[in-house]
């Protein structure tokens, strides 16, 4: 199964779905700051995206310029978004969730640290017939800016992360 660069997606997924449908392309000039409780209330509606695997509103956060760095590698919102729909067609079913440790919000700007959690059973292989259980975590910073009085998604690093196949360590194979 081709679990690649899946962490990061995951984490991508909840995080990105987040702030509701996407805004114009100018920063508001006198933003009232956000409470951690409304980012956390955004990452509650994430979660519920990637249950539903919802990959089109998971990205209509993001900017057009969006960058997700994991695991040394740099991928923009294209290529981020189709690798979740190749992870999304894997799994059979799939939870979430997602707990913000740190907002830093200056003006048009927010850093948000985020732990995240997800699990679920894979679709049986092909030639095994037989599905996994799979279960990731890990920690992220998300750069968010305001946009016309919305939160856009500019950029994603996973910090760290540890993904398990049906119990036990898994690592994915490079690619």
């Amino acid at each position: 199964m081709r679990f690649q660069k899946m962490i990061g997606l995951v984490v991508m997924c909840s995080v990105v779905g987040i702030a509701g449908a996407q805004g114009g392309k100018k920063p508001m000039m006198h933003p009232k700051p956000m409470m951690k409780t409304n980012w956390q209330a955004m990452y509650d509606n994430a979660s519920k995206m990637m249950a539903a695997k919802d990959a089109k509103g998971l990205f209509s956060v993001c900017t057009p310029d969006f960058k997700m760095t994991e695991m040394g590698k740099s991928y923009n919102a294209k290529q981020s978004m189709d690798e979740m729909g190749k992870w999304f067609g894997m799994m059979k079913d799939m939870h979430a969730t997602m707990k913000v440790t740190k907002v830093d919000e200056k003006g048009n700007m927010a850093t948000v640290s985020s732990y995240g959690r997800m699990w679920g059973t894979t679709k049986p292989d092909p030639k095994t017939k037989k599905s996994h259980k799979y279960e990731s975590t890990g920690t992220d910073n998300a750069t968010w800016v305001r946009m016309n009085g919305k939160w856009m998604m500019k950029s994603l690093t996973t910090v760290n992360s540890k993904m398990m196949m049906d119990g036990k360590p898994f690592t994915p194979p490079a690619g």
